[in-house]
Parts: C-alpha cells; sequence; structure tokens
C-alpha cells in the first residue's frame, strides 16, 4: 500500500493561481484546479510560513471564490489535496509481551526494530520484520523503570527513578553507561539531529540535555511547575517541547536558548490541568497535547493560541504523536481508543478510532508513516498497518503585493519664486497592511527645464524642452510626501508645462500607480506689457559661459530691439547679489562680461532684462 505523497501526487493540480501570480490583500479571486479523479478537495491556503488553514472541505466543484485576508504577509500559498483513508489494519499483536504494563512502546528510527519498557524493569527490543524477540535486560540493579526510548537499531537510554542509562545490545555488556540526574526523570527523548542529544525531563522543573555518552549539554526550565510530565525533541533536533503538573506547555530554541511558546488550557478550574505527552510538528509551526482532562489539543507556535480542541476520549489521554509526514497524528487513552486526526483539515477521521483493548500508554508511528504502535495496561502491544492508502496534493506558493499611487500635483507658482515641487502618497486611502514601513524607491522625473529649475538636476544642455531626473529615496508608508524637490520657476516660452513620473520601481511587494502634475507659472511680470522672450533659431536668446564661474562670467546675448538693459545676479531668496543697470544695447549680437569676484561661492540666478524681455539662467559660483 501506499502513504504519504503518492505517485497520484498530481492527479489534483492547482491551475490558477500559478506561481507568478501577483495576489493582492482584500482581492476577491477565484482558485482554479483540475481533479481527473473526482474526488472531494480540501483547500488550503497559507501566509508566509505559518500552519495551513483550510478554506473549505469536500468541495466537489473545480473552483472556489475566495478574498484573500488583509494581512501583511509577503507569500500566500495555496494547496489542494485529497486523501482515500482504509480502515486500519491489525498488522501483529504481541501477547504477553511483558509480565506488567509496557510504559513504552517505540519504533526505532529505521522501523527495523521495536523498544518496549515496562513495569516488570525489563527492556526489550524485537524484530519488526519476524515479529520476534531479540534481546532483553533486567535493570532491577539499577531502580524502577520509567521510560525507555531508542536512539538507533541498538542503542537506547532508559530512565529508573532518578537515573540515566544508556543501552547498546550490540555489546556484551548491555548497559553501557549510568548517572544520576539528582531527581527522578519522568520521562525520555532522543535525537540524531545536531550531533544527537537525549533529554530528560525531572520532578526538579529541569529538561536535561545530554549527549548520546550522556555527557551534560544544558538544561532548561518550566516557566510554571517543578514536577514536569514529558518532553520531546522537534524532528529536525532544533527544538525541545515540555509539559508539566500545572498544565503549561513550554517550546524552547535549543541552539539560541530562546523560550518561543509557551501556553496552557487544559482542564478547568485549576483542576485536571496536567498534560501528559506533547508532540511538535515536523515543520514546527504546531504544538500536539494530551492531558489528564480527556482531551487533545493543537497550539500554534507563533502566536501561543489554541487552534483546535478535540474532546470524543473518556480517559486520560497518555500519548500523542505527529505522524514524520506532517499529514496527521495520533491519540493513545485511558479509555483504550487509539484515535486519528488529520492533520491538515484538524479533525478527527472518526469513522478509523480504534479499540487497543486496554488502557493506552504510549503510541508511535513507523519512520514513513506505514504504521503505528500503541501499547499500555494490557501487558502487550499492536502495530496497525496504515490509515492513509492515497493521497494526491498539489502545491503552488505566490507574491502577495501591495498597490499605493504616486503623483505629482498641479501647482501654481509666480516667475522667479523658490518652490518645493513634491511627489505625494496616497496611503491614506488604502486600507492595506504592509510588511514594512520603509520601501526604496527609484524615480524618474520628467521637468520642462525652460520655466523650471531643480536644483538636483544639474547643469542642462541648452535646446531642449524637458530634461529628467533619476533619483534614490527612501519612502515611508506613513507619510503622505515621498519626496520634495527645490525648484525656482523661470521665464521660458510658455508659462505652463507637464511634470511627469516616467517611471517608479520599488521593493518587488510594492505596485505603484502614478499620476503626472503640472506647473503654470505667472506672467505678472511687474511691467507694463506681457513678458516675452527673444530666441535665436531654437536655442535661447541668452547664453552664459562658463558655469561654473569664477572671476569672470560670460554672457552671449541676442537682441532684436534698441533698449536699456539690467543685469541682476539674484541668490535663491531673490536678494540682489551683484547689478547692472542701464546698460544700452542696439539690435544685434553682443559679447558681454560680468565681474564675479565679489560674489561667494554658491547657487545663483543671472536675469537679463528689459521693461519687455526677461532672461533668466541658474548659475554656480565658484571662486578660487
Amino acid at each position: 500500500m501506499l502513504s504519504g505523497i503518492s505517485i497520484l501526487a498530481q492527479d489534483a493540480a492547482i491551475l490558477y493561481p500559478a506561481s507568478d501570480t501577483k495576489i493582492y490583500p482584500s482581492e476577491t479571486i477565484e482558485i482554479l484546479w483540475s481533479n481527473p479523479k473526482f474526488r472531494p478537495i480540501d483547500l488550503y491556503y497559507r501566509l508566509d510560513m505559518q500552519a495551513w488553514i483550510l478554506i473549505e472541505s469536500d468541495l466537489l466543484q473545480n473552483s472556489y471564490i475566495w478574498t484573500v485576508p488583509q494581512t501583511n504577509a509577503q507569500k500566500i500559498s495555496f494547496k489542494v489535496t485529497y486523501s482515500v483513508i482504509d480502515t486500519p489494519e491489525l498488522y501483529w499483536h504481541q501477547e504477553n509481551a511483558s509480565t506488567k504494563e509496557i510504559r513504552a512502546g517505540l519504533f526505532s528510527p529505521s522501523g527495523k526494530r521495536i523498544l518496549t519498557g515496562s513495569a516488570d524493569n525489563i527492556v526489550r527490543l524485537w524484530d519488526f520484520d519476524l515479529k520476534s524477540l531479540l534481546y532483553e535486560v533486567n535493570l532491577d540493579t539499577i531502580g524502577n523503570l520509567l521510560y525507555s526510548v531508542p536512539y538507533s537499531d541498538d542503542i537506547a537510554f532508559v530512565s529508573l527513578d532518578e537515573y540515566l542509562a544508556r543501552l547498546d545490545f550490540s555489546s556484551v555488556d548491555i548497559i553501557s553507561n549510568v548517572i544520576s540526574i539528582g531527581s527522578a526523570v519522568r520521562a525520555l527523548d532522543c535525537t540524531g539531529k545536531n550531533g544527537g542529544m537525549v533529554a530528560a525531563s525531572s520532578l526538579d522543573g529541569y529538561v536535561y540535555i545530554f549527549d548520546t555518552d550522556l555527557n551534560f549539554l544544558k538544561k532548561f526550565q518550566s516557566t510554571s511547575s517543578e514536577n514536569l510530565y514529558s518532553v520531546r525533541f522537534s524532528r529536525d533536533g532544533k527544538l525541545i517541547c515540555l509539559s508539566d503538573y500545572e498544565g503549561v506547555i513550554d517550546c524552547y530554541d535549543i541552539e539560541t536558548g530562546e523560550l518561543i511558546f509557551s501556553g496552557s488550557g487544559h482542564g478547568a478550574n485549576q483542576q485536571n490541568t496536567v498534560v501528559w505527552s506533547v508532540d511538535i510538528s515536523p515543520d514546527n509551526t504546531t504544538v500536539l497535547s494530551g492531558g489528564v482532562d480527556a482531551t487533545v489539543r493543537l497550539w500554534s507556535v507563533f502566536d501561543e493560541s489554541e487552534i483546535n480542541k478535540f474532546v470524543r476520549h473518556s480517559g486520560h489521554v497518555r500519548s500523542v504523536r505527529y505522524s514524520p509526514d506532517g499529514m496527521s497524528f495520533i491519540s493513545g487513552s485511558l479509555d483504550g481508543m487509539l484515535r486519528h486526526y488529520d492533520a491538515l483539515a484538524q479533525y478527527e477521521n472518526e469513522n478509523i478510532a480504534i479499540n487497543h483493548g486496554s488502557g493506552i500508554l504510549s503510541v508511535d508511528y513507523y519512520p514513513n508513516s506505514d504504521y503505528i504502535i500503541s501499547s499500555g495496561r494490557g501487558n502487550d502491544f499492536k502495530v496497525w498497518r496504515i490509515f492513509e492508502s492515497v493521497l494526491s496534493q498539489d502545491v503552488v506558493e505566490s507574491q502577495i503585493i501591495r498597490k499605493i499611487g504616486l503623483r505629482i500635483p498641479h501647482l501654481f507658482v509666480n516667475l522667479n519664486e523658490n518652490f518645493n515641487l513634491p511627489v505625494l502618497s496616497d496611503y491614506k486611502k488604502s486600507e492595506t497592511l504592509f510588511s514594512k514601513n520603509k520601501f526604496n524607491l527609484s524615480l524618474k522625473i520628467e521637468i520642462p527645464v525652460l520655466i523650471v529649475d531643480v536644483e538636483q538636476l544639474g547643469e542642462i544642455q541648452t535646446g531642449i524642452t524637458y530634461d529628467t531626473l533619476e533619483l534614490e529615496t527612501e519612502f515611508d508608508i506613513t507619510m503622505d510626501t515621498v519626496i520634495n524637490l527645490n525648484a525656482f520657476s523661470l521665464l521660458g516660452p510658455t508659462n505652463y508645462g507637464d511634470l511627469r513620473l516616467l517611471e517608479v520601481s520599488s521593493d518587488s511587494e510594492l505596485e505603484i500607480e502614478t499620476d503626472d502634475g503640472s506647473v503654470t507659472i505667472s506672467d505678472d511680470c511687474g511691467g507694463t506689457t506681457g513678458r516675452g522672450v527673444q530666441v535665436s533659431g531654437n536655442l535661447p536668446g541668452l547664453k552664459v559661459s562658463p558655469n561654473p564661474a569664477s572671476d569672470i562670467l560670460h554672457l552671449s546675448v541676442d537682441v532684436v530691439e534698441d533698449s536699456e538693459y539690467t543685469i541682476k545676479i539674484t541668490d535663491y531668496s531673490g536678494k540682489a547679489s551683484l547689478i547692472n543697470d542701464r546698460l544700452y544695447l542696439r539690435s544685434g549680437f553682443h559679447e558681454l562680461t560680468v565681474n564675479t569676484s565679489e560674489l561667494h561661492d554658491g547657487v545663483y540666478f543671472l536675469i537679463f532684462s528689459n521693461n519687455r524681455v526677461i532672461f533668466t539662467r541658474k548659475i554656480i559660483i565658484k571662486n578660487k
């Protein structure tokens, strides 16, 4: 039989969204999938790498209309799945496996062996394929056996009163090492990850971690009680979870020592709070617990909230376990029932509950999830053949995109006026939750340079109508102004020009819509007639050089009427720094010089005018 993801894994396939689809918060989308086997489909989503959330189960159609939640996540994944669940089949019943209750019956990591530890103080090693006993060792001389756990096909660890022992069944002397914890050890677990580790929970409120030679590595303390009931490593060996008499479940990052989860909720009115057993989902997103209150509960590692509660047991839930493939979990109770749950949809498969026949103390999965083992007060253990015979699923991950609008407003300014040229955002109109406050933006803005001078634009080539400004800026999403450009209004061939956002690019999760603006310059120049401009061909009628200048500034001017002209140099505020007035020029081309040696270094505006004509040029003074 098959288990896990079968050869039919692509029978159910998501057609939309695809991996390159852009998903927007609060958007209503139609999720599409193929289902050639016409099975009832379960549909899920998850945000970033958090736990899967069921959208809808038992869907017989091939599409579903769904609204994306408001979220600050960056990725969203969709999954369709169906399963055909067989009734479990008893594969091996080992009667009289012990003279007293079996407190632990577990598969070795390879699945070739079963380790049992019982109240008669005997640890036994069984051959799974041959269904026969291989070895046994009596530990009466050390203490009372409480728990046993396999590390490999030959190596096991056991707890006896305050002692922790290492067993090596491949050695003549099976008991290879014994150490004292200093306090009674109630539960054990081990992992082959990170060089191999063993964890022992003690009645002093600590979980002690050792290497496989029982050298002490570190310890973790319960946040609530001194009486610890269980301990469990995550499948990747990165986390360790413990539970106590008060019902508090703590989960630590082993490397950093950080407490990443602490929750409670079993029992009522401070009664029946004890949590007998815990486990961690293979993706480290969910904690599973079983308690004296006869409930099985699921907890979110991310926000410490209770996800679900199952109440069909009628006795203490003594053991819970996730399947290695993360598709299901099981619970065993003193009511004699072994119950099976769908981990994805988070519901109990009620039609396949198993009657073990006596109180269950221990449950476990075969390494590939094809079998389970149950053991307990009937002095026997039972192995059951697979729950799930066929599973088909498909997963697609898409990017969550957030929209925001950027615009340049329409501006009205006076001639020869300093003004701000802003780029604004419409964030106040958006209800979207952003994953961060600040984004890096690249902007290309088109400026009508004949009538607008922008400080960041630099020197402008003559004879062009528009020029572009390229800049990088950090945009704070909580502000309505992206950037303010320092600008100055000039006299030109028109009093109107467009301000265009040619290109805007940003972080990948931000989609930007743009609106262009304009600038209108008042033509009131203070004279008796409207302003004008004299040009020669397509060139402005005034050139200045060099620019930047030091001591001397050269002017090339082409005028068409005899008149008195004024040359004035002002700073940004309009304050005159140098004036040459009553300069009489005849119609034609003239070369003039202006002494700028007395000016301080900086940016100025040169204004050449009579009562009808004004030319304005930005100049830079850099005196030696």
